[in-house]
């Protein structure tokens, strides 16, 4: 068993060394090398030997996806401090290189830790940040997941008029879609909400 953790961990040293001498065609995505793996801190090490790599290589946009693959992480084991000091280092970098697109995803998965962490007032707040990106680019399902993420936290803050709000905003943005399941969706959620008040 030891023997093949070291073999497998030589073995991405290895593939990471190829993509730090540059023969090998985007290795920015090692977490699908590492899916099956199922030893975190096997992981962990790969992953931040990448993200050491990415570094040294100026490899800007590399780097943000290694600092997103730690976070999520952090993310599943339910360590959502250092998920969202991940997050962050992950949305800094996006940032210097002007990606919105990973801009958008950032300010949600901070949204999404900082929520599951219990920290309300920060989830809404990268949901909205999110929300004004996805605006900017068109990404409508995903102003919609965000303005139900929003709705979610005003239920647990026994907001139900503030939840019904924002349930609304992503009812709209169904219609516009014309996605009827997810239209279904949020009618159902305003009844539900509405027989709470």
């Amino acid at each position: 068993m030891v023997l093949k953790r070291n073999f497998f961990f030589l073995f991405l040293l290895f593939l990471l060394t190829i993509n730090f001498c540059g023969h090998a065609q985007n290795l920015d995505s090692l977490s699908t090398i590492l899916k099956n793996e199922k030893d975190d801190s096997l992981k962990l090490a790969a992953l931040l030997e990448n993200i050491e790599l990415k570094k040294e290589t100026n490899n800007k946009k590399g780097l943000s996806f290694a600092y997103h693959n730690v976070a999520e992480i952090y993310y599943d084991k339910k360590e959502y401090s250092a998920s969202i000091e991940y997050f962050m280092l992950s949305l800094i970098t996006c940032r210097e290189i002007n990606d919105n697109i990973g801009i958008a995803s950032c300010y949600q998965n901070l949204a999404d830790a900082n929520t599951n962490a219990e920290k309300y007032a920060e989830g809404i707040r990268y949901y909205a940040d999110a929300i004004d990106v996805y605006t900017e680019l068109g990404y409508k399902n995903d102003m919609a997941y965000c303005y139900l993420r929003i709705s979610e936290i005003y239920e647990l803050k026994k907001s139900s008029s503030e939840a019904i709000k924002y349930t609304r905003d992503a009812q709209r943005i169904y219609t516009y879609l014309r996605n009827n399941e997810k239209i279904n969706t949020c009618i159902a959620r305003i009844k539900y909400l509405r027989s709470k008040k």
